[in-house]
């Protein structure tokens, strides 16, 4: 006959196994979540969930060596393991200060197609926004004053905890915002290219890149890269020209 305990026993241990594996899982992916929440808050998470874990396994040692400071300890780690992750993520979401939201800058007509361009940093920015008249434009800079200057919404990419700054890696959570606030009459213009390559690594700041064309392709919105040719590495530039379309020397 199936005594109680042995059910208690065995449905604890199939919960330490689950936490178990998922943990490993979490660890195996570690990759893919450091571009959204950074290494540090990374960090913090990781040791959130291992004490969590810890928690379990010493619920199940309960069931093995029942002693009274063994019943507490579990549930003390359970609520520090909780507790540290909370605070991650809250730090985490806290630098996400993004506010901005597109605008329509200047009036008339624009001649810049809707698509997906580069555009050489030597022409000048201001040419860019001529060709951009009537469309509704956010831009993504490491030049906030420049953009502030010419009424130009914009989030500042900075590691300064300031108003519309995001964190040069928190990718995922910036490519959302962006894809949020888009619709078929947006132009983002995105002129810190070489800034996120550096801070991501260029696999990471790639994909960040094409995910966010194929949103905004989806929402019939323009993103137009803003880059120097000089200071991106040949197979790299490569690989952008690829998916992205030089503009024409008259825009």
């Amino acid at each position: 006959m199936v005594s109680y305990e042995m059910v208690k026993l065995s449905a604890e241990i199939l919960e330490f196994l689950t936490i178990t594996g998922a943990f490993y899982v979490l660890f195996r992916s570690r990759s893919l979540f450091k571009p959204a929440i950074g290494h540090n808050t990374l960090g913090y998470v990781f040791l959130g969930i291992t004490i969590v874990w810890a928690g379990f396994l010493v619920n199940v040692l309960n069931e093995f060596f029942p002693t009274k400071p063994m019943k507490v300890l579990d549930d003390i780690l359970v609520a520090i393991g909780v507790m540290i992750l909370l605070m991650a993520l809250l730090e985490g979401e806290s630098k996400m200060k993004a506010r901005a939201v597109p605008r329509p800058i200047g009036s008339g007509d624009p001649t810049v197609l809707r698509g997906f361009y580069l555009y050489d940093e030597t022409k000048g920015v201001e040419n860019l926004l001529l060709g951009l008249g009537g469309r509704k434009v956010l831009a993504v800079t490491r030049k906030p004053d420049l953009l502030k200057e010419r009424n130009v919404p914009y989030i500042w990419i900075t590691k300064l905890n300031v108003e519309n700054g995001v964190p040069p890696t928190k990718l995922a959570p910036l490519l959302q915002y962006i894809v949020d606030k888009a619709d078929e009459n947006t132009v983002v213009l995105i002129d810190c290219v070489e800034y996120l390559i550096i801070e991501n690594e260029f696999k990471a700041a790639f994909k960040f890149m094409t995910t966010l064309k194929d949103h905004l392709s989806s929402k019939g919105a323009t993103l137009i890269l803003i880059i120097n040719r000089k200071t991106i590495d040949k197979r790299e530039l490569a690989l952008l020209e690829k998916e992205f379309r030089w503009l024409p020397a008259k825009v």
